[in-house]
């Protein structure tokens, strides 16, 4: 994201216009004899940008510093910052250490409460300059005059449990910046507004502002370029956050007592979709009452909890400006024409802000097309334009401060554990009712990725050893998804586990699982430089014959795999393994009972993505597992491959021995090769008798082994198809 800063000079303003302009490169628009802005940008004391926009800005670009150097010049000449004088205090016994403070900071009331991230937008919108994503409370504070109660510097009353601190800070240096995407957008809000949790949805695309610049991006007409300068006062934050430590308040208390602890995100429910309930939210398909009283929930509290603000004060000008005139403006200035001059006062003088939104439709002169300017904090000026209303308003900003940046936490951090699942259905479903999908995203910024192009860049890691171990991916890299495996072929006491790896963690870790002398690890994991948006994973050890992994609401499998391992009275007799395929709404698991078995094992791990990921339906899945063999010997013909045909190939998958003694065996587990149409076992290994003696002794228990490959297939382009 292009920025350029602007340092203002903290030297008289009579001196200012002898200040050398240090610009790094030489830049065509400050060449032009006729630009008139080359007058205002040598007030500054460097331009500065990324080396691109040095070498290579557009005149239009260096224009629109002009505009915001004379803005902070109008906000710096109003000397809005006022000194502060400490009170004493009067402490003459240890009574008096904790009776001191007798009031607290303005603003207080913020920390605590719920936040919405689906319709909030910390910027603030064309209706209001204030957050909209703010919600009634959810954690409630005790006072009181102790050590608990009072702030460090005994000044002034906290809440028990929660921290205030003095946090006095202007900002010297305003960045100008071009808002060349929605992303770009996302991220300046995500300054303001973040969280340390990842969000399964794309934060504030619920907002006014937020649906404005996405059908601007889409129409691709303007340009938009956005500058803030903040003044904070005061920091309030809570130490701890949880469903055990925290005190909440009764209204949050009573809503989630009457919260459904599930939300309809299996078959059952899927007739009510997110775009059925945001046509109509009456409908029979959504006739369920969990449904509404989620939506309900968030509407009232929230997605999420303030547990840290800094008060104080904000300003906010953002610009909208028609490209094509950009553009001629570029290329008049270029040209040395005066005609660029005219155009320069025109934008100068727009007089836009939160409460006029100046446009002219003169299009000889008319440049900017809206101009807003929000002022957060304080006693709002009528005019933010006005140098001395500016200087008034920053006064005032220490007396009535407000959250201008804030963290926040998910409200699974207040929620009983129990409501946990429902809440991630639910918050799931409510962005896509009331926001923006990150795919939709993707779509409206031409750049959605390719999960088949994903895959194939990815890098599949493995590991086998005993249990628990781990797996990193290569640097710079992360799970994209995979699991770690508890193997055991023995017939007496066999120990079997499974577990989902981390979605977005660098290292995937083994489950803590009871395990025997036989028993070993098997850690798959698929690793990638960004995650896969809303994906999901589920692993399961021996589910009920009847379970099913039905897919959130707008999500189908990517994949699913069931290994099975069922035993007679002389051991291990038959291995199963069977998968579903991408683009199915479920994934269900088989009952694969024998008559002559007495015992059986289950292992299960399926992924959901969503349903619009680009290339979904052109992945689908195979798997294939090697007879049971009693032998030390190995016939090939009978061990596991997959075989993705011939318009198809591998994007990932594994292949791995099994036997009796799985610690033996472990140079005998590698990854699918990418691109490959084939994929089985790169060795095979026979461990010899001396290695099993050791282990299990001299025994006439019989050895098994056996092989299993599983993966995942993309169907090849038709050019690459059709070349072969």
């Amino acid at each position: 994201m292009p920025a350029i800063v602007a340092s203002w000079q903290t030297i008289p303003r009579a001196s200012r216009a002898s200040a050398k302009i240090e610009v790094g490169h030489h830049n065509p628009c400050l060449q032009a004899t006729s630009c008139p802005c080359l007058s205002l940008l040598k007030e500054a004391v460097g331009v500065m940008g990324r080396k691109g926009l040095r070498d290579s800005a557009s005149c239009f670009t260096w224009w629109i510093v002009c505009i915001f150097l004379a803005w902070i010049g109008e906000k710096r000449d109003g000397n809005i910052e006022d000194p502060i004088e400490r009170q004493g205090l009067s402490i003459q016994s240890d009574d008096d250490i904790y009776q001191q403070a007798v009031d607290t900071i303005p603003g207080i009331g913020f920390l605590g409460s719920g936040y919405d991230m689906v319709m909030g937008n910390p910027l603030g919108d064309e209706h209001s300059p204030g957050d909209p994503g703010f919600r009634a409370p959810v954690i409630a504070f005790d006072w009181g005059h102790d050590r608990e109660g009072v702030s460090s510097d005994l000044t002034t009353l906290q809440p028990k449990g929660a921290f205030i601190r003095p946090y006095v800070s202007c900002q010297k240096a305003e960045n100008v910046e071009e808002i060349e995407s929605l992303k770009d957008y996302v991220t300046d809000l995500a300054a303001d507004a973040s969280t340390d949790v990842s969000v399964p949805f794309l934060p504030f695309s619920g907002s006014f502002n937020f649906r404005l610049l996405a059908d601007e991006s889409q129409r691709k007409q303007t340009k938009t370029f956005m500058m803030r300068a903040y003044c904070f006062r005061y920091e309030a934050g809570l130490a701890l956050v949880s469903d055990s430590s925290s005190t909440l308040t009764d209204p949050f208390r009573k809503a989630i007592e009457n919260l459904p602890s599930a939300f309809p995100s299996t078959a059952e429910g899927s007739n009510c979709t997110p775009d059925v309930f945001k046509k109509n939210r009456q409908s029979p398909a959504c006739a369920d009452h969990s449904i509404m009283r989620w939506m309900e929930f968030f509407n009232d509290f929230g997605t999420h909890v303030t547990t840290n603000i800094k008060l104080g004060g904000k300003v906010t000008k953002q610009l909208r400006v028609s490209k094509e005139q950009a553009e001629a403006l570029n290329n008049r200035a270029l040209k040395g024409s005066g005609s660029a001059e005219t155009a320069l006062k025109t934008i100068l003088t727009a007089d836009a802000s939160a409460y006029r939104d100046s446009s002219n439709k003169d299009t000889n002169t008319s440049l900017v097309t809206s101009s807003m300017t929000h002022a957060v904090g304080g006693r709002p000026p009528k005019d933010p334009t006005n140098p001395q209303e500016l200087s008034d308003w920053a006064k005032s900003v220490a007396v009535l401060p407000m959250p201008v940046q804030y963290q926040l936490q998910p409200l699974t951090r207040v929620l009983p554990e129990h409501l946990h699942p429902a809440y991630s259905n639910a918050v799931f479903f409510y962005s896509r009712v009331f926001g923006i999908s990150k795919e939709e995203l993707q779509v409206l910024a031409g750049s959605q990725r390719s999960i088949k192009e994903t895959l194939r860049e990815s890098t599949t890691v493995t590991w086998a050893g005993p249990a628990p171990g781990f797996v990193d991916c290569p640097r710079g890299k992360q799970i994209l998804f995979g699991f770690a495996a508890l193997l055991n072929m023995d017939n007496a006491g066999a120990a079997f586990d499974i577990k989902a790896c981390q979605i977005g963690n660098h290292r995937c870790e083994g489950p803590n699982a009871k395990h025997t002398a036989q028993s070993d690890m098997r850690i798959w994991a698929v690793c990638g430089e960004k995650a896969i948006d809303s994906l999901e994973t589920f692993s399961s050890v021996d589910p009920k014959p009847d379970t099913t992994v039905g897919c959130s609401q707008g999500k189908e499998i990517l994949f699913g795999m069931q290994m099975s391992f069922l035993y007679n009275r002389n051991g291990l007799s038959t291995i199963f393994v069977s998968h579903c395929s991408s683009g199915a709404k479920e994934c269900r698991f088989e009952d694969t009972a024998t008559a002559d078995q007495i015992r059986a094992h289950h292992l299960f791990f399926a992924a959901c993505a969503n349903g619009d990921l680009p290339d979904l339906h052109n992945l689908f899945t195979a798997s294939s597992v090697g007879r049971v063999g009693t032998s030390q010997s190995v016939n090939t013909a009978t061990t596991a491959a997959t075989d993705c045909g011939a318009n198809a190939s591998h994007v990932t998958g594994f292949a791995m021995e099994l036997h009796t003694f799985m610690p033996l065996v472990r140079d005998a587990f590698n990854s699918c090769k990418v691109g490959s149409r084939y994929c089985a076992l790169k060795k095979f290994v026979v461990p010899p008798p001396v290695a099993i003696e050791n282990l299990w002794g001299k025994t006439a228990k019989v050895l098994r082994h056996s092989t299993v490959a599983f993966a995942i297939c993309a169907l090849k382009d038709a050019t690459s198809a059709s070349g072969e």
